[in-house]
Protein backbone atom coordinates (compact mmCIF):
# COMPACT_ATOMS: atom_id res chain seq x y z
CA UNK A 1 0.00 0.00 0.00
CA UNK A 2 1.21 3.54 -0.90
CA UNK A 3 2.03 6.06 1.66
CA UNK A 4 1.19 9.49 1.70
CA UNK A 5 3.49 11.40 -0.28
CA UNK A 6 6.41 13.28 1.17
CA UNK A 7 6.74 16.80 -0.12
CA UNK A 8 9.46 19.82 0.67
CA UNK A 9 8.62 22.72 0.61
CA UNK A 10 7.97 24.37 -2.91
CA UNK A 11 11.23 26.69 -2.23
CA UNK A 12 13.41 23.89 -1.42
CA UNK A 13 12.33 22.01 -4.24
CA UNK A 14 12.82 24.67 -6.81
CA UNK A 15 16.40 25.05 -5.25
CA UNK A 16 17.23 21.66 -6.13
CA UNK A 17 15.85 21.65 -9.77
CA UNK A 18 16.96 24.75 -10.68
CA UNK A 19 20.58 23.27 -10.22
CA UNK A 20 19.91 21.53 -13.13
CA UNK A 21 17.25 22.90 -15.05
CA UNK A 22 15.30 26.36 -15.19
CA UNK A 23 11.57 26.26 -16.33
CA UNK A 24 10.66 29.05 -19.01
CA UNK A 25 7.21 28.79 -19.16
CA UNK A 26 4.45 27.84 -21.77
CA UNK A 27 2.60 28.50 -25.11
CA UNK A 28 -0.81 25.74 -24.88
CA UNK A 29 0.11 22.79 -24.93
CA UNK A 30 4.09 22.78 -24.96
CA UNK A 31 6.46 23.69 -21.87
CA UNK A 32 9.74 25.59 -22.38
CA UNK A 33 12.61 24.10 -20.46
CA UNK A 34 16.47 25.51 -20.08
CA UNK A 35 18.58 22.35 -19.67
CA UNK A 36 21.72 23.84 -17.85
CA UNK A 37 23.48 20.54 -18.73
CA UNK A 38 22.32 20.61 -22.68
CA UNK A 39 22.78 24.61 -22.59
CA UNK A 40 19.40 24.38 -24.66
CA UNK A 41 15.48 24.91 -24.71
CA UNK A 42 13.70 22.20 -24.33
CA UNK A 43 9.80 22.32 -26.23
CA UNK A 44 8.23 19.05 -24.45
CA UNK A 45 4.57 18.19 -24.66
CA UNK A 46 2.36 16.90 -21.02
CA UNK A 47 3.48 12.98 -22.40
CA UNK A 48 7.23 13.81 -22.63
CA UNK A 49 7.08 13.96 -18.83
CA UNK A 50 7.33 10.38 -18.08
CA UNK A 51 10.14 9.06 -16.11
CA UNK A 52 12.30 9.06 -18.77
CA UNK A 53 12.01 12.42 -19.97
CA UNK A 54 12.05 13.66 -16.36
CA UNK A 55 15.44 11.72 -15.66
CA UNK A 56 16.11 14.04 -18.93
CA UNK A 57 16.17 17.07 -16.54
CA UNK A 58 17.68 16.12 -13.69
CA UNK A 59 19.00 12.60 -12.19
CA UNK A 60 16.86 10.12 -10.09
CA UNK A 61 18.02 10.87 -6.97
CA UNK A 62 16.58 14.53 -7.30
CA UNK A 63 13.16 13.52 -7.95
CA UNK A 64 13.23 10.91 -5.25
CA UNK A 65 14.90 13.19 -2.91
CA UNK A 66 11.60 15.74 -3.68
CA UNK A 67 9.07 13.40 -4.60
CA UNK A 68 9.35 10.32 -2.58
CA UNK A 69 6.69 7.80 -1.99
CA UNK A 70 6.21 5.51 0.84
CA UNK A 71 5.69 2.14 -0.47
CA UNK A 72 6.90 -1.52 0.83
CA UNK A 73 9.28 -2.65 -0.85
CA UNK A 74 11.73 0.40 -1.95
CA UNK A 75 11.28 3.58 -2.48
CA UNK A 76 10.04 5.52 -5.47
CA UNK A 77 9.46 8.76 -6.65
CA UNK A 78 5.73 10.06 -7.77
CA UNK A 79 6.50 10.77 -11.47
CA UNK A 80 2.77 12.11 -11.51
CA UNK A 81 3.33 14.61 -8.77
CA UNK A 82 6.36 15.29 -10.16
CA UNK A 83 5.04 16.29 -13.44
CA UNK A 84 2.26 18.39 -11.74
CA UNK A 85 4.78 20.23 -9.81
CA UNK A 86 6.70 21.36 -13.39
CA UNK A 87 3.23 22.19 -15.01
CA UNK A 88 2.37 24.58 -11.94
CA UNK A 89 5.66 26.18 -12.31
CA UNK A 90 5.41 26.81 -16.25
CA UNK A 91 1.60 28.16 -15.69
CA UNK A 92 3.37 30.57 -12.92
CA UNK A 93 6.16 31.71 -15.44
CA UNK A 94 3.46 32.74 -17.78
CA UNK A 95 3.34 32.52 -21.67
CA UNK A 96 7.27 32.06 -23.38
CA UNK A 97 7.75 33.50 -26.37
CA UNK A 98 9.96 31.06 -28.53
CA UNK A 99 11.22 33.75 -30.56
CA UNK A 100 13.53 34.52 -27.91
CA UNK A 101 15.90 32.02 -27.82
CA UNK A 102 19.09 33.49 -29.75
CA UNK A 103 21.99 30.84 -31.57
CA UNK A 104 25.55 31.86 -32.79
CA UNK A 105 26.49 35.20 -33.94
CA UNK A 106 26.40 38.94 -33.20
CA UNK A 107 23.61 40.08 -31.12
CA UNK A 108 22.58 43.54 -29.31
CA UNK A 109 21.09 43.04 -26.14
CA UNK A 110 20.31 46.23 -23.93
CA UNK A 111 22.51 48.21 -25.40
CA UNK A 112 24.86 45.38 -25.13
CA UNK A 113 27.39 43.95 -27.89
CA UNK A 114 27.00 40.06 -27.52
CA UNK A 115 28.95 37.66 -29.28
CA UNK A 116 27.34 33.80 -29.02
CA UNK A 117 30.70 31.76 -30.13
CA UNK A 118 28.48 28.37 -29.91
CA UNK A 119 29.79 27.46 -26.39
CA UNK A 120 30.29 30.60 -25.10
CA UNK A 121 28.96 34.18 -25.00
CA UNK A 122 31.27 37.71 -24.67
CA UNK A 123 29.00 40.48 -23.15
CA UNK A 124 30.93 43.53 -24.07
CA UNK A 125 33.96 41.32 -24.74
CA UNK A 126 33.64 39.75 -21.34
CA UNK A 127 33.80 35.95 -21.24
CA UNK A 128 30.50 34.59 -20.01
CA UNK A 129 29.04 31.38 -19.62
CA UNK A 130 25.71 30.90 -21.98
CA UNK A 131 23.33 31.24 -19.05
CA UNK A 132 24.67 33.75 -16.26
CA UNK A 133 23.44 36.74 -18.36
CA UNK A 134 20.09 38.81 -17.44
CA UNK A 135 18.32 38.94 -20.40
CA UNK A 136 14.64 38.25 -21.94
CA UNK A 137 16.54 36.16 -24.78
CA UNK A 138 17.67 32.39 -24.20
CA UNK A 139 20.96 32.11 -26.14
CA UNK A 140 20.85 28.38 -27.07
CA UNK A 141 24.13 26.17 -27.45
CA UNK A 142 25.57 25.17 -30.82
CA UNK A 143 28.57 23.63 -32.41
CA UNK A 144 31.70 26.20 -31.23
CA UNK A 145 33.11 28.44 -33.93
CA UNK A 146 36.40 27.93 -32.36
CA UNK A 147 36.65 31.60 -31.11
CA UNK A 148 40.23 31.92 -29.22
CA UNK A 149 41.68 35.29 -27.42
CA UNK A 150 42.94 37.23 -30.43
CA UNK A 151 44.06 40.94 -31.10
CA UNK A 152 41.82 42.69 -33.37
CA UNK A 153 43.31 43.17 -37.19
CA UNK A 154 45.28 46.74 -37.42
CA UNK A 155 44.35 49.01 -39.60
CA UNK A 156 47.75 48.77 -42.03
CA UNK A 157 46.86 45.17 -42.05
CA UNK A 158 43.25 46.10 -43.25
CA UNK A 159 44.17 48.20 -45.81
CA UNK A 160 46.34 45.55 -47.61
CA UNK A 161 43.18 42.89 -47.43
CA UNK A 162 40.94 46.07 -49.43
CA UNK A 163 43.70 46.05 -51.68
CA UNK A 164 43.70 42.35 -52.47
CA UNK A 165 39.68 42.79 -53.09
CA UNK A 166 40.68 45.38 -56.03
CA UNK A 167 42.49 42.93 -57.99
CA UNK A 168 39.52 40.69 -59.07
CA UNK A 169 38.32 41.75 -62.59
CA UNK A 170 35.15 43.44 -61.23
CA UNK A 171 33.04 45.14 -64.06
CA UNK A 172 32.65 48.62 -61.22
CA UNK A 173 36.05 49.42 -59.33
CA UNK A 174 33.61 50.09 -56.14
CA UNK A 175 32.51 46.34 -56.42
CA UNK A 176 35.48 46.09 -53.73
CA UNK A 177 34.55 48.29 -51.54
CA UNK A 178 31.07 47.20 -51.53
CA UNK A 179 32.43 43.30 -51.14
CA UNK A 180 34.70 43.96 -48.19
CA UNK A 181 31.90 46.32 -46.20
CA UNK A 182 29.65 42.81 -46.45
CA UNK A 183 33.28 40.69 -45.53
CA UNK A 184 33.61 42.97 -42.11
CA UNK A 185 29.48 43.52 -41.70
CA UNK A 186 28.21 40.02 -42.02
CA UNK A 187 29.30 38.12 -38.92
CA UNK A 188 27.85 41.14 -37.07
CA UNK A 189 24.72 40.89 -38.94
CA UNK A 190 22.53 40.14 -35.59
CA UNK A 191 23.17 43.46 -34.14
CA UNK A 192 22.77 45.56 -37.15
CA UNK A 193 19.30 47.00 -38.20
CA UNK A 194 19.89 47.01 -41.86
CA UNK A 195 21.59 43.79 -43.37
CA UNK A 196 22.58 44.36 -47.27
CA UNK A 197 23.20 41.41 -49.80
CA UNK A 198 25.32 40.48 -52.28
CA UNK A 199 25.13 38.33 -55.70
CA UNK A 200 28.54 38.02 -57.05
CA UNK A 201 27.93 37.14 -61.34
CA UNK A 202 29.62 36.53 -64.15
CA UNK A 203 30.43 34.34 -66.97
CA UNK A 204 32.56 31.08 -66.30
CA UNK A 205 36.55 31.68 -65.97
CA UNK A 206 35.88 35.46 -64.69
CA UNK A 207 37.36 34.18 -61.46
CA UNK A 208 34.07 33.60 -59.33
CA UNK A 209 34.93 30.72 -57.40
CA UNK A 210 38.15 32.12 -56.62
CA UNK A 211 36.82 35.00 -55.02
CA UNK A 212 33.68 32.80 -52.67
CA UNK A 213 35.97 30.01 -51.94
CA UNK A 214 39.50 31.62 -51.55
CA UNK A 215 38.87 35.13 -50.51
CA UNK A 216 35.32 35.84 -48.85
CA UNK A 217 34.93 32.08 -47.44
CA UNK A 218 38.69 32.66 -46.01
CA UNK A 219 37.93 36.26 -44.19
CA UNK A 220 34.73 34.51 -42.75
CA UNK A 221 36.60 31.52 -41.00
CA UNK A 222 34.42 29.01 -39.38
CA UNK A 223 31.63 31.54 -38.56
CA UNK A 224 29.49 30.94 -41.95
CA UNK A 225 27.04 28.99 -43.93
CA UNK A 226 28.23 27.88 -47.15
CA UNK A 227 26.05 25.88 -49.14
CA UNK A 228 25.45 25.29 -52.78
CA UNK A 229 22.89 26.63 -55.25
CA UNK A 230 20.36 23.93 -55.41
CA UNK A 231 19.74 23.98 -51.53
CA UNK A 232 15.94 24.98 -50.77
CA UNK A 233 15.17 27.71 -48.77
CA UNK A 234 13.50 25.26 -46.36
CA UNK A 235 16.90 23.34 -46.07
CA UNK A 236 18.92 26.83 -45.49
CA UNK A 237 16.14 28.20 -42.75
CA UNK A 238 16.22 24.81 -40.95
CA UNK A 239 19.84 24.95 -41.32
CA UNK A 240 20.29 28.74 -39.72
CA UNK A 241 17.51 28.03 -37.16
CA UNK A 242 18.14 30.74 -34.59
CA UNK A 243 22.06 31.73 -35.54
CA UNK A 244 22.98 35.03 -37.43
CA UNK A 245 25.71 33.85 -39.21
CA UNK A 246 26.64 34.82 -42.75
CA UNK A 247 25.57 33.11 -45.58
CA UNK A 248 26.94 32.84 -48.95
CA UNK A 249 24.99 30.28 -51.15
CA UNK A 250 27.37 29.71 -54.57
CA UNK A 251 26.10 28.55 -57.95
CA UNK A 252 23.05 30.24 -57.57
CA UNK A 253 21.66 29.26 -60.82
CA UNK A 254 17.87 30.01 -62.30
CA UNK A 255 18.63 27.95 -65.46
CA UNK A 256 15.48 25.92 -65.70
CA UNK A 257 11.86 26.77 -64.57
CA UNK A 258 12.10 25.16 -61.40
CA UNK A 259 15.81 26.17 -60.12
CA UNK A 260 14.22 29.88 -61.33
CA UNK A 261 11.47 28.96 -58.61
CA UNK A 262 13.45 27.44 -56.07
CA UNK A 263 15.91 30.75 -56.44
CA UNK A 264 12.40 33.23 -55.93
CA UNK A 265 11.82 30.96 -52.95
CA UNK A 266 15.29 31.78 -51.26
CA UNK A 267 14.91 35.75 -52.28
CA UNK A 268 11.62 35.98 -50.17
CA UNK A 269 13.38 34.74 -47.40
CA UNK A 270 16.20 37.07 -47.57
CA UNK A 271 13.92 39.77 -48.41
CA UNK A 272 12.81 39.37 -44.78
CA UNK A 273 16.39 38.77 -42.96
CA UNK A 274 17.69 42.19 -44.68
CA UNK A 275 15.56 44.22 -41.64
CA UNK A 276 15.41 44.20 -38.10
CA UNK A 277 11.60 43.49 -37.65
CA UNK A 278 9.68 41.88 -35.22
CA UNK A 279 7.58 40.10 -38.04
CA UNK A 280 8.16 36.24 -38.64
CA UNK A 281 7.56 33.34 -41.57
CA UNK A 282 5.44 30.72 -39.99
CA UNK A 283 5.41 27.07 -41.40
CA UNK A 284 2.55 24.36 -40.89
CA UNK A 285 3.44 21.28 -39.87
CA UNK A 286 1.60 17.69 -39.68
CA UNK A 287 0.71 18.06 -36.07
CA UNK A 288 -0.75 21.75 -36.44
CA UNK A 289 1.81 23.52 -34.32
CA UNK A 290 2.69 26.24 -36.87
CA UNK A 291 6.64 26.61 -36.91
CA UNK A 292 8.02 30.24 -36.66
CA UNK A 293 11.36 31.52 -38.16
CA UNK A 294 13.17 34.72 -38.54
CA UNK A 295 16.24 34.99 -40.73
CA UNK A 296 18.40 37.64 -39.34
CA UNK A 297 21.70 37.02 -41.82
CA UNK A 298 23.64 38.53 -44.23
CA UNK A 299 23.68 36.79 -47.29
CA UNK A 300 26.22 36.93 -50.25
CA UNK A 301 24.59 34.59 -53.49
CA UNK A 302 27.40 33.89 -56.65
CA UNK A 303 26.05 32.48 -60.11
CA UNK A 304 26.45 33.56 -63.85
CA UNK A 305 23.30 35.45 -63.85
CA UNK A 306 21.56 37.17 -61.50
CA UNK A 307 17.75 36.19 -61.05
CA UNK A 308 16.23 39.18 -59.43
CA UNK A 309 12.89 39.66 -60.69
CA UNK A 310 11.33 41.72 -57.58
CA UNK A 311 12.02 45.39 -57.42
CA UNK A 312 11.74 44.50 -53.51
CA UNK A 313 14.85 42.21 -53.63
CA UNK A 314 16.95 44.61 -56.26
CA UNK A 315 16.74 47.34 -53.41
CA UNK A 316 18.24 44.54 -51.40
CA UNK A 317 20.99 43.22 -52.93
CA UNK A 318 23.71 44.83 -54.48
CA UNK A 319 25.03 43.07 -57.91
CA UNK A 320 28.74 42.95 -58.44
CA UNK A 321 29.26 41.68 -61.66
CA UNK A 322 33.01 40.38 -62.98
CA UNK A 323 35.00 40.73 -66.13
CA UNK A 324 35.71 37.73 -68.43
CA UNK A 325 39.50 37.27 -67.17
CA UNK A 326 42.01 38.09 -70.15
CA UNK A 327 44.34 35.20 -71.73
CA UNK A 328 46.84 38.15 -72.16
CA UNK A 329 50.48 37.79 -71.02
CA UNK A 330 50.18 40.72 -68.49
CA UNK A 331 46.97 40.01 -66.90
CA UNK A 332 48.11 36.07 -66.39
CA UNK A 333 51.28 37.54 -64.59
CA UNK A 334 48.95 40.04 -62.54
CA UNK A 335 47.01 36.68 -61.41
CA UNK A 336 49.86 35.20 -60.69
CA UNK A 337 50.26 37.72 -57.95
CA UNK A 338 47.34 37.92 -57.16
CA UNK A 339 47.26 34.07 -56.52
CA UNK A 340 50.38 34.81 -54.36
CA UNK A 341 48.31 37.41 -51.88
CA UNK A 342 45.21 35.24 -51.52
CA UNK A 343 47.86 31.89 -50.38
CA UNK A 344 49.01 34.50 -47.59
CA UNK A 345 45.30 35.15 -46.49
CA UNK A 346 44.69 31.61 -46.24
CA UNK A 347 48.10 31.09 -44.35
CA UNK A 348 46.80 33.47 -41.43
CA UNK A 349 44.78 31.10 -39.24
CA UNK A 350 43.84 33.67 -37.30
CA UNK A 351 42.84 35.91 -39.68
CA UNK A 352 38.89 35.48 -39.91
CA UNK A 353 38.89 36.03 -36.00
CA UNK A 354 41.21 38.96 -35.75
CA UNK A 355 38.24 40.75 -38.79
CA UNK A 356 35.84 39.53 -36.20
CA UNK A 357 37.60 41.01 -33.05
CA UNK A 358 37.93 44.30 -34.81
CA UNK A 359 34.58 44.47 -35.53
CA UNK A 360 33.22 43.56 -32.04
CA UNK A 361 35.62 46.03 -30.28
CA UNK A 362 34.74 49.12 -32.38
CA UNK A 363 31.10 48.03 -32.98
CA UNK A 364 30.22 51.69 -31.69
CA UNK A 365 32.17 53.78 -34.00
CA UNK A 366 30.91 51.11 -36.82
CA UNK A 367 27.18 52.47 -36.14
CA UNK A 368 28.39 55.78 -35.52
CA UNK A 369 30.31 55.52 -39.03
CA UNK A 370 26.82 53.56 -40.88
CA UNK A 371 24.16 57.09 -39.48
CA UNK A 372 26.77 59.37 -41.51
CA UNK A 373 27.42 57.22 -44.68
CA UNK A 374 23.53 56.44 -44.84
CA UNK A 375 22.91 59.57 -44.27
CA UNK A 376 25.22 61.07 -47.00
CA UNK A 377 24.09 58.14 -49.35
CA UNK A 378 20.35 59.15 -49.21
CA UNK A 379 21.00 62.49 -50.19
CA UNK A 380 23.23 61.24 -53.05
CA UNK A 381 20.70 58.70 -54.44
CA UNK A 382 17.38 60.72 -53.24
CA UNK A 383 16.40 57.23 -52.07
CA UNK A 384 16.48 55.83 -48.22
CA UNK A 385 16.39 52.24 -48.92
CA UNK A 386 19.52 52.77 -51.25
CA UNK A 387 20.78 55.21 -48.46
CA UNK A 388 20.17 52.27 -45.92
CA UNK A 389 21.79 49.76 -48.32
CA UNK A 390 24.74 51.53 -50.03
CA UNK A 391 25.85 53.64 -46.76
CA UNK A 392 25.37 50.67 -44.74
CA UNK A 393 28.21 48.60 -46.89
CA UNK A 394 30.24 51.65 -47.41
CA UNK A 395 30.05 52.51 -43.34
CA UNK A 396 31.80 48.87 -43.15
CA UNK A 397 34.55 49.35 -45.69
CA UNK A 398 35.39 52.64 -44.35
CA UNK A 399 35.25 51.40 -40.30
CA UNK A 400 37.51 48.17 -41.63
CA UNK A 401 40.25 50.40 -42.12
CA UNK A 402 39.92 53.29 -39.78
CA UNK A 403 39.67 53.45 -36.05
CA UNK A 404 38.83 56.69 -36.45
CA UNK A 405 34.89 58.11 -36.53
CA UNK A 406 34.17 59.32 -40.20
CA UNK A 407 32.86 62.87 -40.43
CA UNK A 408 30.06 63.78 -42.30
CA UNK A 409 32.06 65.80 -44.73
CA UNK A 410 34.62 62.73 -45.29
CA UNK A 411 31.29 60.30 -45.73
CA UNK A 412 29.66 62.62 -48.36
CA UNK A 413 32.87 62.82 -50.07
CA UNK A 414 33.53 59.52 -50.69
CA UNK A 415 29.61 59.31 -51.57
CA UNK A 416 30.92 61.96 -54.41
CA UNK A 417 33.22 59.85 -55.69
CA UNK A 418 30.97 56.11 -55.61
CA UNK A 419 30.10 55.50 -59.30
CA UNK A 420 26.62 53.39 -58.81
CA UNK A 421 24.39 55.43 -60.67
CA UNK A 422 23.53 52.71 -63.75
CA UNK A 423 23.23 50.23 -61.13
CA UNK A 424 20.55 52.07 -59.49
CA UNK A 425 19.12 53.11 -62.81
CA UNK A 426 18.99 49.10 -63.77
CA UNK A 427 17.94 48.12 -60.77
CA UNK A 428 14.73 50.61 -60.20
CA UNK A 429 12.04 49.77 -62.03
CA UNK A 430 9.18 49.23 -60.81
CA UNK A 431 6.38 46.78 -60.51
CA UNK A 432 4.06 49.11 -62.44
CA UNK A 433 7.10 49.72 -65.02
CA UNK A 434 7.70 45.97 -65.06
CA UNK A 435 3.99 44.82 -65.19
CA UNK A 436 3.71 47.61 -68.54
CA UNK A 437 6.89 46.35 -70.18
CA UNK A 438 5.08 42.33 -70.17
CA UNK A 439 1.43 44.13 -71.51
CA UNK A 440 3.67 45.98 -74.60
CA UNK A 441 5.89 42.95 -75.28
CA UNK A 442 3.20 40.55 -75.34
CA UNK A 443 2.47 38.78 -78.94
CA UNK A 444 -1.37 38.70 -80.24
CA UNK A 445 -2.45 37.18 -83.05
CA UNK A 446 -3.69 39.12 -85.52
CA UNK A 447 -4.27 36.40 -88.30
CA UNK A 448 -1.75 37.64 -90.35
CA UNK A 449 0.78 37.05 -87.79
CA UNK A 450 1.91 37.20 -84.44
CA UNK A 451 2.65 40.97 -83.35
CA UNK A 452 3.94 42.59 -79.67
CA UNK A 453 1.25 45.03 -78.21
CA UNK A 454 3.57 47.99 -78.74
CA UNK A 455 3.83 47.10 -82.38
CA UNK A 456 -0.43 47.23 -82.70
CA UNK A 457 -0.15 50.35 -80.87
CA UNK A 458 1.71 51.85 -82.92
CA UNK A 459 0.37 51.12 -85.88
CA UNK A 460 -3.38 51.98 -84.28
CA UNK A 461 -1.24 55.51 -84.07
CA UNK A 462 -0.89 55.51 -87.50
CA UNK A 463 2.59 55.95 -87.14
CA UNK A 464 2.74 53.68 -90.20
CA UNK A 465 4.85 50.13 -88.54
CA UNK A 466 6.44 48.91 -91.97
CA UNK A 467 5.75 45.15 -92.38
CA UNK A 468 3.35 44.60 -90.28
CA UNK A 469 -0.22 42.48 -91.98
CA UNK A 470 -2.95 44.95 -90.29
CA UNK A 471 -4.34 48.40 -90.89
CA UNK A 472 -4.62 51.16 -88.01
CA UNK A 473 -8.69 50.33 -87.81
CA UNK A 474 -8.04 46.53 -87.26
CA UNK A 475 -4.92 47.30 -84.94
CA UNK A 476 -7.63 49.26 -82.42
CA UNK A 477 -9.68 46.52 -82.88
CA UNK A 478 -7.33 44.13 -81.73
CA UNK A 479 -6.68 46.09 -78.65
CA UNK A 480 -9.82 46.95 -77.68
CA UNK A 481 -10.04 43.16 -77.20
CA UNK A 482 -7.99 43.01 -74.66
CA UNK A 483 -8.67 46.45 -72.96
CA UNK A 484 -6.22 48.42 -74.58
CA UNK A 485 -7.10 52.06 -76.21
CA UNK A 486 -6.16 55.06 -77.38
CA UNK A 487 -6.86 58.82 -76.91
CA UNK A 488 -6.64 61.86 -78.64
CA UNK A 489 -4.88 63.71 -75.63
CA UNK A 490 -1.99 61.53 -76.27
CA UNK A 491 -2.85 58.38 -73.99
CA UNK A 492 -2.53 54.99 -74.02
CA UNK A 493 -5.49 53.35 -71.72
CA UNK A 494 -5.99 50.56 -70.18
CA UNK A 495 -9.36 49.54 -69.14
CA UNK A 496 -9.42 48.50 -65.20
CA UNK A 497 -11.04 45.57 -65.54
CA UNK A 498 -10.86 43.64 -68.90
CA UNK A 499 -10.53 39.86 -69.30
CA UNK A 500 -8.29 40.11 -72.11
CA UNK A 501 -6.09 42.49 -70.13
CA UNK A 502 -5.89 39.91 -67.39
CA UNK A 503 -5.08 37.46 -69.99
CA UNK A 504 -1.84 39.43 -71.38
CA UNK A 505 -1.08 39.01 -68.05
CA UNK A 506 -2.14 35.25 -66.96
CA UNK A 507 0.73 33.39 -64.80
CA UNK A 508 2.17 36.95 -63.77
CA UNK A 509 1.41 38.38 -60.00
CA UNK A 510 0.12 41.20 -62.11
CA UNK A 511 -3.06 39.57 -63.53
CA UNK A 512 -5.11 39.88 -60.31
CA UNK A 513 -5.07 43.39 -60.08
CA UNK A 514 -3.45 45.05 -62.98
CA UNK A 515 -4.64 48.80 -62.16
CA UNK A 516 -3.41 49.33 -59.21
CA UNK A 517 0.12 48.62 -60.63
CA UNK A 518 -0.20 50.32 -63.52
CA UNK A 519 -1.00 53.38 -61.22
CA UNK A 520 2.61 53.51 -60.27
CA UNK A 521 4.15 54.41 -63.60
CA UNK A 522 5.47 57.46 -63.87
CA UNK A 523 2.66 59.77 -65.50
CA UNK A 524 -0.25 57.43 -64.84
CA UNK A 525 -3.43 58.88 -64.80
CA UNK A 526 -7.32 58.20 -63.86
CA UNK A 527 -9.24 57.98 -67.16
CA UNK A 528 -13.40 58.74 -66.65
CA UNK A 529 -15.26 55.72 -67.62
CA UNK A 530 -15.16 54.85 -71.89
CA UNK A 531 -15.94 51.92 -74.05
CA UNK A 532 -13.48 49.34 -75.08
CA UNK A 533 -15.18 48.47 -78.66
CA UNK A 534 -18.26 45.98 -77.62
CA UNK A 535 -19.51 46.36 -73.82
CA UNK A 536 -19.97 48.33 -70.95
CA UNK A 537 -18.04 51.47 -70.58
CA UNK A 538 -15.57 51.53 -67.50
CA UNK A 539 -13.01 53.22 -65.80
CA UNK A 540 -9.55 53.05 -67.24
CA UNK A 541 -5.78 54.29 -66.73
CA UNK A 542 -4.07 56.55 -68.85
CA UNK A 543 -0.29 56.67 -69.94
CA UNK A 544 1.44 59.19 -71.77
CA UNK A 545 2.47 58.72 -75.23
CA UNK A 546 5.97 59.06 -74.35
CA UNK A 547 6.36 57.14 -71.48
CA UNK A 548 4.58 54.21 -74.13
CA UNK A 549 7.48 55.43 -76.59
CA UNK A 550 4.81 56.66 -79.34
CA UNK A 551 6.60 59.72 -80.72
CA UNK A 552 4.37 61.69 -82.11
CA UNK A 553 0.28 62.84 -81.65
CA UNK A 554 -1.59 60.01 -83.86
CA UNK A 555 -4.59 62.94 -84.24
CA UNK A 556 -7.18 60.23 -83.87
CA UNK A 557 -10.54 60.98 -84.20
CA UNK A 558 -12.55 61.62 -80.92
CA UNK A 559 -14.18 57.82 -82.16
CA UNK A 560 -10.97 56.20 -81.97
CA UNK A 561 -10.90 54.00 -78.93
Amino acid sequence: MTAPHVYRSAGEIETHLGAHFRVLGYQKDRYYIYHFKKQQVLERTRLQFSKPGLFELAPREVWELNFMAKKEGGGKFDEDAAATFLYDLAHAMGLYDPTCNRGRGAWMDQKRMIYHSGDRLFIDGIESDLHRIESRYVYERGLPLGFTDVGPITDAYARKICQVATRFNFVKPDAAKLLMGWIYLAPLAGALKWRPHLWVCGPAGCGKSTLLNNFVSVLLGHGKVFVQGDSTEAGIRQTLKTDSLPLMIDESEASDKGGFARVQRTLVMLRQASSRSSATTLRGTVGGQAQEFHIQSMALLGSIAVAIAEKADSDRFCRLELKPRSGAADSQQQWGKTASMLFDIRSDEDISLQLLVRGLKNFSQIQANIRHFTRAATEKFGDPRHGDQYGTLLAGWWSLQNSMEVTPDVAASVLAEFNWADQLDEHGESDGEKCLRHVLQTMLNTGFGQYSVMSLLAQAADLHTDGLGVDSKRARQLLNDHGIGLTTNRLVVFANKHQGLNRLLADTKFAVDPRSFLHQVKGAVAVPARRFGAGPSQRATGIPFSVIGLERDPALPDTAV
